[in-house]
């Protein structure tokens, strides 16, 4: 897995003050993680965006002690942060793209399998079940051991 180490280019000011300018660090930490965010999503297997797993390679003692001072980049990683089912849902996609690739059959368990979650909700099968259809407009897909 790749990650990007790259801290603020400009610590200080440039007047002399040895003040931080917040706005331009704002600034260029969401630049950093936008970046961040595009290798994070060609990431195989996918990995959970965790606001840790985000802001480590940003500095992370730094963004957590000033995130009031940093207004955008707040704002931007509670918009990557991933929720569970949301996580969820990719690792799903994920395995139905990797299962398909490979010419297998779509079928629950090995989707299920796949995807290596520890827990499997029925918004996870409906969504499953719906990508399955997408994909290839079969029949629904019941979760593995229900007849």
């Amino acid at each position: 897995s790749t990650t990007l180490n790259a801290q603020p280019s400009s610590q200080h000011r440039k007047d002399g003050t040895g003040r931080v300018d917040w706005v331009r660090r704002d600034a260029e930490l969401c630049q950093l993680l936008q970046q961040q965010l595009g290798m994070l999503r060609d990431e195989v297997p996918p990995r959970r965006f965790t606001k840790t797993r985000l802001m480590r390679p940003l500095g992370e003692t730094m963004v957590r002690r000033n995130l009031g001072r940093l207004p955008r980049l707040g704002a931007l990683l509670d918009k990557a942060v991933e929720s569970t089912l949301a996580f969820g849902m990719r690792r799903v996609d994920h395995a139905i793209v990797l299962l398909a690739r490979d010419g297998d059959q779509l079928q629950m368990w090995r989707i299920q399998r796949l995807a290596g979650l520890r827990s499997w909700s029925s918004a996870l099968t409906a969504h499953a079940n719906q990508q399955v259809e997408c994909l290839n407009g079969q029949n629904s897909l019941r979760p593995h051991g229900i007849s």
